[in-house]
Order: C-alpha cells, then sequence, then structure tokens
C-alpha cells in the first residue's frame, strides 16, 4: 500500500482490491458494477495514486468554474484503471514523449489510450478561449509526415504506443 493509503499496489488495480471498499481518503461518491466490482469514484480529499505512468493526483475539487463534475477514476470490471481525472495539467511520460495531461485514458492491459492536455467544462464563466490559456503547443514527430507544433484537444495511442490519431484545437491547421 502506498503511503496514501490507496488500494492501488502498480500499474492496474488488484481484482481482489477493486472488489473491496475501498481505502482512499475522501471517497465522496461512488459506484460499483453489479458485481460488486468498482466502477468510479469522486474524492474529496488529496491522494497520490500509482498508475501506469507513475505516481498521479485525480481530480478531488470540483468548486471552479471550469472543473467538470465527473469522477476523478474509472475502472473497468476487471479493476483495471479505465481513466484518470488529473486534478492539475501535470506532464506525463507519454509514448509520443512527455506531455501535459489532465485527463488519461487506458486500455485494460494498463497501456495508454488518450490523453487530453487540457479537458475543462466551457460555460458561461469559463470561455474556449479561457481554456486554450491554459493549453500549450505539443512538438510532435509523426514518422510519415514530419514535425509538428500544434494546440491539441486530445491524442489517441494504439495499445502499441504509435499515435493513433490527434484531435486539433478549434481553429488549429
Amino acid at each position: 500500500m502506498n503511503p496514501t493509503g490507496s488500494d492501488f499496489q502498480g500499474p492496474l488495480v488488484a481484482r481482489e482490491a477493486a472488489r473491496a471498499q475501498p481505502r482512499f481518503p475522501g471517497v465522496s461518491r461512488l459506484e460499483k458494477y453489479p458485481s460488486g466490482v468498482l466502477r468510479s469514484l469522486f474524492l474529496s480529499e488529496e491522494t497520490i495514486v500509482d498508475t501506469p505512468l507513475g505516481p498521479l493526483t485525480p481530480q478531488f475539487r470540483y468548486d471552479e468554474p471550469r472543473k467538470k463534475y465527473a469522477p476523478a477514476l474509472k475502472f473497468y470490471p476487471s479493476g483495471a484503471l479505465k481513466c484518470l481525472r488529473l486534478e492539475n495539467i501535470t506532464p506525463v511520460e507519454s509514448p509520443a514523449g512527455v506531455l501535459p495531461a489532465e485527463e488519461l485514458v487506458f486500455y485494460e492491459s494498463g497501456a495508454l489510450k488518450r490523453l487530453f492536455p487540457v479537458n475543462g467544462k466551457l460555460s458561461g464563466y469559463w470561455s474556449e478561449k479561457d481554456e486554450k490559456a491554459l493549453n500549450s503547443r505539443i512538438n510532435l514527430t509523426l514518422p510519415k509526415f514530419g514535425d509538428f507544433s500544434l494546440y491539441l484537444s486530445g491524442l489517441s495511442f494504439h495499445e502499441g504506443g504509435e499515435i493513433k490519431s490527434l484531435t486539433l484545437w478549434p481553429n488549429e491547421d
């Protein structure tokens, strides 16, 4: 068990730990599959979890205008980590290099599936322009296409780590 008291023991959640009542500090809401396996949870206190990309801090604050009210962690029926919303934009090691991320989606194997550099809630209080100010240009080398410096909304990977697709920020060419 890591020092924060989480049930995470390495890159994937053990099936037994996922079936047990989670011992995360400040679980404010959780949902389970009919089988009893943990499906998702919301946190209200800071904690660090071990992920396939190393220790990261899931979202635990929802009181900012740009924060989506969505589970901090989602799991597959097997107990493997599926999705992680980060408290802050955080540099993570991806198959495309170190990239900023606010939300990560994993394959059941633990491989990175999708990365969202920023993923805030647009509203009358938080605009696309405000969100872009938090985003940064990402430098990518695509073997068949060359080097790019782009604002991205998202990046998808094949399970083997190759870039599958990228979603450009609005008005980005």
